[in-house]
């Protein structure tokens, strides 16, 4: 018997072939579709916030994320903190400075469930909820990143994960991570050091005593987020206006009216060497203090 060759064209999932004069069926295998992608606004696959400071002020990044899903269940979409942005040093980003909300209007289906902005943080957070009958559907987050008090400089890494979740079905979890990056510019400490006759010049008289030369104020402006010192370092030993080399014990020192932190509490002389003249409170508030400087004519 002679075989002729015959095309055929897979229409169902049952496929049935004629071979000599037998019927044979076989099932074709299918697969549902049941699919996550974030794609960020301006391309690429990272979560990138670029350079953030307090000059830049709020940083504002937009990611679209796409369900494909055919199973016919409702599923929804959950973020999680996998690892919080740290720097080089180790040190994480204060609290406060991840944000993130979904636009209003974004998705056709289901329900947005964040559409106030809400801190990112450990606990999971439900973003979207699709329909009952879960159909595909596509959605924007905008995720902020705020300059809070206690940043510090430096190149931070983090991971924020999606994951796809079925309700209500056997269908396996779907996971993706965001790679979450950002340069951070953070301010130092504002100190402005005068005397309190507003100059950049100490005076200090063996006779009587000028308060207003001999005495400077530090006034510490912004908070740094962290404690820190105020180290002093006298670069040359005291000298008298005759030229006369002076003992360093001649003259001494003293801190006065530090309301946030530690100034010099005791009378200390100058010395060859660094000084902490004042030491901020734990988190580095802002402050002000006076550091006076006194001649002891006993110790020349």
């Amino acid at each position: 018997m002679k075989i002729i060759p015959v095309k055929t064209k897979i229409v169902c999932t049952m496929l049935s072939m004629l071979f000599m004069g037998v019927l044979v069926s076989f099932p074709v295998c299918s697969w549902a579709a049941f699919s996550l992608s974030a794609t960020p606004y301006e391309g690429g696959y990272d979560l990138n916030f670029n350079t953030v400071s307090t000059k830049t002020g709020r940083v504002n990044k937009e990611m679209t994320v796409r369900v494909t899903s055919d199973i016919g269940k409702q599923y929804r979409v959950i973020q999680t903190l996998l690892d919080p942005l740290v720097n080089a040093r180790g040190e994480k980003l204060p609290e406060g400075a991840l944000f993130v909300y979904a636009i209003r209007g974004s998705n056709k289906y289901g329900s947005l469930n964040i559409e106030e902005q809400v801190p990112i943080n450990w606990s999971q957070q439900v973003v979207y909820t699709s329909g009952s009958n879960g159909a595909s559907d596509s959605f924007i987050l905008v995720y902020g990143f705020v300059p809070v008090e206690g940043m510090s400089s430096g190149s931070y890494r983090g991971r924020i994960g999606l994951t796809l979740e079925p309700i209500n079905s056997n269908e396996g979890v779907v996971n993706i991570v965001l790679n979450t990056l950002a340069e951070v510019e953070a301010e130092g400490v504002a100190v402005d050091i005068k005397t309190l006759r507003n100059t950049k010049e100490i005076q200090i008289n063996s006779g009587k005593s000028d308060v207003n030369s001999s005495t400077v104020l530090f006034d510490i402006k912004n908070s740094l987020g962290r404690q820190f010192r105020i180290i002093q370092m006298v670069e040359q030993q005291p000298v008298s206006m005759e030229g006369d080399q002076l003992d360093w014990q001649s003259v001494e020192c003293i801190g006065h009216d530090a309301r946030k932190g530690t100034a010099l509490s005791d009378l200390t002389p100058l010395a060859p060497k660094q000084q902490v003249i004042y030491q901020s409170s734990p988190s580095g508030d802002a402050d002000s203090f006076t550091i006076g400087y006194v001649f002891d004519p006993n110790a020349v």
